[in-house]
């Protein structure tokens, strides 16, 4: 009867799960860098459409560079900790 109890509690300690670290808590990402980006503009036939499309380009790429070089900063600051 020992042996069977014996037996029996090896087999539920050798189940149990190994030490898992707890997860690595990261600190909120800024809600202007998780803003969907601008979506850019494919050219006009007219003239003077295709040049304000231009400028609303420009403009996009701008901010998109921006939110990438924010980013890359956040993630910079939060693995050097």
């Amino acid at each position: 009867m020992n042996k069977l109890i014996f037996i029996g509690a090896v087999l539920l300690v050798g189940c149990s799960s190994e030490y898992v670290p707890p997860a690595q808590r990261l600190p909120p990402v800024p809600a202007e860098i998780m803003i969907p980006p601008c979506k850019l503009l494919l050219p006009s036939h007219n003239a003077d459409e295709d040049l304000a499309i231009d400028v609303q380009n420009a403009e996009c790429t701008r901010q998109l560079r921006l939110k990438v070089y924010r980013l890359q900063d956040w993630i910079k600051n939060v693995t050097q900790k």
